[in-house]
């Protein structure tokens, strides 16, 4: 069952059996890339079970992979209505402005919000990756060793981000704790 991923942040409470059954197959086959079917199971759950935290996190990434972003962005939206504690909505959110062509307003909604989850490698990764498309280098350079100091493997996907190849030699000098 997907729940178990959650447990650091907050437990969920439980779904119903059925709807549970019919999340841990969506999940199954999203996982598969059998996005449409993953889709279609997610639209099989209970209406009452449509504002679990869980079922908006699977269909946010589902409408995302099947590039129905209007739709990933109300889910998105309206998990983090129900679990405002939990980072996946802001740096989800935050890369479908991105995908909507809208860099500076992903870069503004992951600033108001890293003060929070300050141990979050990967928002900062993210802070780092939009300030970059946003030309905003010096924030850029911050947010990457941020990230590093935090996740030292997210320095292998910042070599290989596009957005940030103009300030690769300086991510490959990188060392943070040494």
């Amino acid at each position: 069952m997907i729940r178990r991923a959650y447990t650091e942040y907050d437990p969920f409470p439980e779904l119903d059996i059925v709807d549970q059954h019919k999340l841990d197959t969506a999940e199954g086959l999203h996982m598969l890339g059998q996005y449409v079917d993953s889709a279609t199971e997610i639209a099989r759950i209970s209406p009452a079970g449509w504002n679990h935290p869980l079922v908006l996190h699977l269909a946010s990434r589902a409408y995302s992979a099947l590039h129905r972003i209007p739709e990933a962005l109300d889910c998105v939206e309206r998990f983090i209505q129900a679990a405002p504690y939990h980072p996946f909505g802001y740096v989800f959110k935050g890369q479908m402005l991105e995908y909507s062509g809208k860099p500076k307003e992903s870069y503004d909604l992951l600033c108001q919000v890293i003060s929070h989850f300050p141990a979050h490698g990967t928002m900062h990764y993210e802070l780092a990756r939009v300030a970059a498309k946003c030309a905003l280098w010096d924030e850029a350079r911050h947010w990457i060793y941020r990230a590093i100091c935090i996740q030292h493997s997210l320095k292998i996907g910042a070599l290989n981000t596009d957005a940030l190849r103009p300030i690769r030699a300086e991510i490959e000098a990188m060392h943070p704790g040494n």
